[in-house]
């Protein structure tokens, strides 16, 4: 017999008694073999197996499916918002007609053992399942998306905010009492008397400013006493 499709391939392993079972591939690790082929393909391939015993798994959907929780929440009067997680429906509302499956299983697994640390496994799907898993992944997206403008947004304006306190403390070069101070030290106390906010900057940053501006003040000799 000549192969060559599939179906001549089945047809001779049939015809030499052996009973072919299709799956979608080897893994190159011990681990499930998913079945292709329907459910009472299934079934007749779990006989050839011989075995008795079909173990049955499900997935139920829950709350959990319309929450993000990676989400930030800012505002600290929302922590218990934070912990539950963002309504993923606010990002895509088709996804809120899928509450109504909460409790109720979208897919079932049924696996028969094969071999030690490997199952023969074939899937079945309620049939919202897949568009629900399409909707959900679409609202992560929107979520993911919509998280890191947040984020990109925020560090604008951290850096922004930063940038402000910098050139206030950069202003300071145009006081004659600041540029006659002796030390950077003194003038750290001088500056942070006069702008207290600056505080923000850290130690690192305050220090790395004035260092910069006593360069600045030595060139231009705005220290000089007069």
């Amino acid at each position: 017999m000549v192969i060559r499709t599939v179906d001549d391939l089945l047809k001779s392993l049939r015809t030499a008694s052996f009973f072919p079972i299709v799956v979608e591939e080897l893994p190159e690790q011990k681990g499930n073999l998913n079945f292709v082929g329907t459910y009472s393909e299934f079934l007749d391939a779990a006989k050839a197996l011989r075995t008795e015993v079909v173990f049955l798994t499900q997935t139920v959907v829950s709350e959990v499916f319309f929450r993000d929780r990676e989400q930030e929440v800012d505002d600290e009067q929302n922590d218990a918002i934070e912990a539950e997680g963002v309504d993923l429906c606010a990002f895509l509302p088709k996804l809120s007609k899928y509450r109504s499956k909460i409790g109720s299983a979208g897919q079932f697994e049924l696996s028969v053992h094969v071999q030690q640390g490997s199952s023969l496994t074939f899937s079945i799907f309620a049939d919202w399942w897949h568009e629900f898993i399409d909707c959900h992944i679409e609202a992560r997206e929107l979520a993911r998306q919509q998280r890191e403008a947040d984020a990109a947004k925020h560090e604008a304006e951290e850096d922004a905010k930063l940038q402000s306190l910098r050139q206030k403390l950069r202003d300071l070069v145009l006081d004659k009492t600041f540029a006659k101070l002796p030390t950077q030290l003194a003038m750290r106390e001088y500056a942070l008397d006069r702008y207290p906010e600056i505080g923000a900057l850290g130690e690192n940053g305050i220090k790395q400013e004035l260092q910069s501006l006593k360069a600045s003040i030595q060139a231009r000799g705005l220290g000089r006493k007069q």
